[in-house]
């Protein structure tokens, strides 16, 4: 799940304008490649938008405002993903002949420009050496662990895990959910071979399980973790195996992250 051509890119960027302390900040990055920020209330749903300003050769990043109470999590973010649009080659290409969009929200876009975008501003908010350093000996992370990750490199709870999940060798898989519905499932590669790569969106989470427990009773932040089985989260039609459940709380509205590992 991790492009290496991006990985290199994003870490010859952090190199060049010496951007090597946690956390990256993208607004010295955008500043130094001469890109015009502009900030300001560009409306519910908006994110982020690059243009390539024709007349003046410059290009310019538009974002929310933080006055507008928007996390800095998500306004960093969304300023790596428009510098992802400026960095990759036929991004910048199609920028400079005049075509350009707003960015989505989803983390996980079904458009390809957007996963691109987004794996770019992965890549260059959470370097890898920082993920290797903190899966030590071991080789993996615990939610605890991701959550510092989040806190320390200043992205948000489901941007380190799904990043964590891309570079691990480990068999897990991140699961978001929204008051018990499940809208997305990223398995790692090595949850991927071995067979367990497919949860439908749509479907409700474990009856019982530590994310529906966390939904009516679970403080923001909170961590519930349990051991269960392939079989409860996953379609029946093979033999069941032991698999471990870490769930956290992303705030009052329903929403959970979980991680299972295999």
């Amino acid at each position: 799940m991790i492009d290496p051509k991006t990985e290199a890119l994003c870490e010859s960027i952090r190199d060049i304008f010496s951007c090597t302390k946690i956390p990256i900040d993208p607004k010295v990055i955008a500043k130094k490649e001469g890109i015009i920020l502009a900030p300001d209330d560009y409306g519910p749903g908006f994110d982020g938008r690059i243009e390539f300003l024709l007349p003046e050769r410059k290009f310019v990043i538009y974002y929310q405002d933080s006055y507008l109470h928007v996390p800095e999590v998500r306004i960093r973010f969304s300023l790596a993903h428009e510098l992802g649009h400026f960095y990759l080659d036929h991004h910048r290409e199609a920028l400079c002949q005049g075509i350009s969009h707003d960015s989505e929200q989803a983390l996980m876009s079904d458009r390809e420009r957007e996963r691109e975008a987004d794996c770019f501003a992965a890549s260059l908010l959470i370097p890898r050496r920082e993920i290797k350093q903190r899966t030590g000996d071991k080789g993996f992370m615990d939610m605890k662990q991701i959550v510092e990750l989040a806190d320390d490199l200043n992205v948000s709870i489901p941007a380190a895990a799904i990043r964590y999940c891309g570079y691990t060798e480990e068999n897990c898989a991140i699961i978001l959910s929204k008051d018990g519905i499940i809208s997305c499932h990223i398995p790692s590669d090595g949850m991927r071979d071995f067979g367990l790569s497919f949860m439908r969106s749509g479907d409700r989470v474990p009856r019982g399980s530590s994310a529906e427990k966390l939904i009516e009773f679970g403080n923001y932040r909170e961590i519930r973790g349990e051991s269960s089985t392939t079989d409860t989260w996953y379609q029946r039609g093979y033999d069941s195996q032991p698999l471990y459940e870490d769930s956290i709380s992303l705030g009052y509205d329903g929403r959970v992250l979980t991680m299972l590992s295999v």
